[in-house]
């Protein structure tokens, strides 16, 4: 009774044919034995065949040709999405490795790797050819590839049926490690979704608070080379004023490159205007000076665009180029110096008139906020300093 009762058990395993050869044989030596087993045992139906005529198979063609093309243009629509969200930067979307998934779903879906290479490569040739940008395209491409072959690895070892326990796990962790990897290997090219927000939050918050909403966050990207995210600003009012804002992750801080490019575009007009005041009001040659002024711009209150406002005083240094042979020498330039600069029309904070000595370490040095200064008074005022740091140039 004890077999009876598991050949019963094992009938529907039998009818699928999804027991072992060993006991099939089992089974069908017992049904042959036992009548009450092979009276309940209804064996199968045999297949019938039904005749298809032409028409009908010309049909079916058609159709599995219709399928094939739905699925080429699935699998080339899907793979141009991902690569576009891999080279454009794109409001923190392209944070999320489509590059990566893609290829993976279409992959389980499909069941066919080899055609999403071919099609990346017929991508990447056409790219190639398009922007006469073979370098670029290389290297793209060979980004591309491997991101896309960790996804298609990482579904390839889902959908295939190993028959050995150790190799199914020696595969997973391959598989599994090169899917991790490519994650890694791109939020660090991208950035990550939680970053960009952050970044995105922080930006918008400084703008808020500093800008008074004056100006508006068009845009937010990654920058992988110094790991920070730069967020695109333009004016509200004027769109001509336009500039970057960048926000370091790490170390919770915020650089306003807008505002420093609308501070160095007033320092340019102000040298510029220096060396042709100086060239046409003395007898010193152009290449004999390096002006470096520096102004103290407030924030929030000029344009990029806005030319310098001669109400904003100029801290201005001097590198005279020429070595002197002794102070009352370089304090009689300086004085030359000081006489023209009377008449440029600009508010001077201080100014610092630097050359160096024959040794090349050490500098005459004059540091004055008095434009009127005798000769005297300048080579009293003159020292001698023992290093010249760069930022007092402004560098």
């Amino acid at each position: 009774m004890c077999k009876c009762e598991m050949i019963k058990d094992l009938l529907p395993l039998y009818e699928e044919d999804l027991v072992s050869e060993q006991t099939k044989q089992e089974i069908e030596e017992h049904l042959k034995s036992c009548a009450n087993c092979s009276s309940i045992y209804e064996p199968p139906l045999p297949k019938i065949e039904v005749p298809i005529n032409e028409q009908e198979k010309k049909g079916l063609k058609q159709l599995k040709r219709m399928l094939t093309r739905q699925q080429y243009f699935a699998v080339f629509i899907s793979l141009i999405l991902a690569v576009y969200l891999f080279l454009q930067p794109l409001a923190g979307i392209d944070t999320i490795p489509w590059i990566v998934l893609i290829p993976f779903c279409l992959t389980l879906l499909y069941q066919q790797p080899k055609k999403i290479f071919y099609m990346l490569l017929v991508m990447m040739l056409c790219l190639m050819i398009t922007t006469k940008q073979v370098a670029y395209c290389i290297v793209m491409f060979l980004q591309i590839f491997i991101f896309s072959t960790c996804g298609v690895a990482l579904a390839s070892w889902i959908l295939r049926k190993h028959k050995s326990t150790t190799m199914q796990i020696l595969s997973l962790i391959i598989c599994g490690g090169l899917f991790g990897y490519a994650l890694m290997a791109y939020s660090s090219t991208k950035g990550t979704l939680l970053t960009y927000w952050q970044a995105k939050t922080a930006i918008q918050a400084y703008i808020d608070d500093v800008y008074d909403q004056q100006l508006i966050l068009t845009n937010v990207r990654y920058n992988p080379k110094e790991a920070s995210y730069l967020g695109d600003v333009v004016d509200q009012e004027d769109s001509r004023n336009s500039g970057t804002i960048y926000c370091y992750i790490k170390g919770n801080e915020i650089y306003d490159d807008y505002h420093f490019r609308t501070q160095l575009k007033m320092e340019d007009e102000v040298q510029q205007v220096l060396e042709l005041f100086i060239a046409v009001h003395s007898d010193i040659n152009a290449w004999q000076l390096s002006l470096y002024p520096q102004i103290d711009v407030p924030i929030n209150t000029y344009k990029s665009t806005d030319s310098y406002d001669p109400t904003l005083p100029v801290s201005l240094n001097i590198l005279d180029d020429i070595t002197y042979d002794s102070k009352e020498a370089f304090a009689k330039q300086c004085y030359e110096l000081l006489q023209v600069l009377q008449f440029s029309g600009l508010r001077f904070e201080t100014i610092s008139i630097y050359s160096f000595l024959e040794d090349g370490n050490r500098t005459y040095t004059l540091k004055t906020s008095n434009l009127s200064l005798s000769l005297e008074e300048i080579i009293h005022q003159l020292t001698i300093e023992d290093s010249l740091k760069g930022k007092e140039f402004g560098i």
